[in-house]
């Protein structure tokens, strides 16, 4: 009993540790790139998004190729794992770059508070997207608080202010959806990941690769390059620094961003990205976008209560101990039903940290 409180003490403090990684990056990366994307004299005026977007990729195909070169056991590509999940794979970067290349197109037009509070109504389609693709099955506890941070979202949104432009409002709800499906899909790539090799650093070459593809097709499509050609800035050398430290940051955000949904669960890796609100919503809304509406606050209590609920209950779940090993063929029936166990309390032995 007391080794099993002992790993689940410690599966719990490096599951925080990478939810803290994760956070930090996020929210880094969500300021980062408003700055940069932003007219002057708010930001740089970079003009092309998807451009921007394809140097975070092109950063993540070097810095995990780099990776398994250095680290040849991290190297468990194979024809037969490409030509199986082909299409998966394809579907997943066309969600990515559908997210990503929608929100950064919706930061220009929409508050940042607002873009994040309309994001953080992706745990009910992941939510939907766990039942069906991954056959989870959740407590009411939890989808009752899943459900009521979305009412809280949505309470949230300042609507018929500068700061819930309408095509900045439907750019984000794109990109909330895509998210959703992304996340879904990728715990459900990763879900045999010691059988298979299909491990985060993997996944985020292969994601790379197609996402590249994808966002050189987009930029011609929608004349970026034509952008970048008439594109003037006052500090050349500081836009150049600027798009390698964002890159940089962003193969780092994508590998763990993968890696948590590996260690927890589809649905609380939407809820746990959802905790970033106090820095990118409460704060902005406070000294940046000036909110002041009641209903508005009364919105964010409703999300930041429900969110800190969810996050109780999880904990809780992470430190029950696990069932003993010998069981009844009852017990084998009952535990081997779809539930919203993490891959790490299922016992699942860990192949090292990527």
């Amino acid at each position: 009993m007391a080794l099993n409180f002992q790993c689940c003490t410690a599966e719990f403090l490096l599951v925080s540790v990478v939810l803290f990684v994760y956070l930090s990056l996020n929210v880094g990366l969500n300021y980062y790139n408003n700055w940069l994307l932003s007219p002057p004299p708010q930001g740089l005026g970079f003009p092309a998004p998807l451009f921007y977007t394809m140097c975070h990729m092109i950063a993540s195909l070097l810095g995990s190729s780099a990776l398994m070169t250095c680290r040849p056991e991290l190297r468990t590509l194979s024809k037969e794992q490409f030509w199986s999940r082909k299409f998966k794979l394809c579907i997943l970067s066309t969600l990515f770059c559908i997210s990503i290349a929608s929100n950064n197109l919706s930061l220009p037009h929409i508050g940042l508070s607002v873009n994040q509070v309309l994001k953080s109504c992706t745990a009910l389609p992941v939510l939907f997207l766990a039942f069906v693709l991954e056959g989870k099955r959740y407590s009411l506890p939890k989808v009752s608080l899943i459900v009521l941070i979305v009412v809280g979202a949505v309470i949230a949104v300042p609507w018929g202010t500068p700061n819930a432009d309408g095509l900045g409002v439907a750019l984000s709800i794109v990109s909330t959806l895509a998210i959703a499906g992304k996340t879904s899909l990728s715990a459900l790539l990763m879900k045999d990941a010691k059988k298979d090799g299909l491990t985060p650093i993997v996944l985020v070459w292969y994601d790379s690769i197609f996402s590249i593809c994808l966002l050189l097709v987009a930029q011609l499509m929608m004349g970026e390059w034509f952008k970048i050609s008439q594109f003037t800035s006052h500090e050349p050398m500081m836009t150049v620094i600027a798009m390698i430290a964002g890159s940089a940051m962003a193969f780092t955000y994508n590998f763990v961003s993968f890696k948590f949904i590996q260690m927890t669960s589809s649905v609380t890796h939407a809820i746990a990205g959802n905790l970033k609100l106090f820095a990118v919503v409460v704060l902005p809304a406070m000294f940046i976008d000036h909110i002041t509406s009641l209903t508005s606050w009364i919105g964010f209590g409703i999300f930041l209560c429900a969110a800190l609920g969810y996050a109780i209950l999880e904990q809780k779940n992470m430190r029950t101990p696990s069932p003993p090993a010998t069981t009844s063929p009852t017990d084998k029936l009952i535990s081997g039903a779809p539930s919203e166990e993490t891959p790490l309390r299922n016992g699942e032995e860990k192949k090292g940290w990527f």
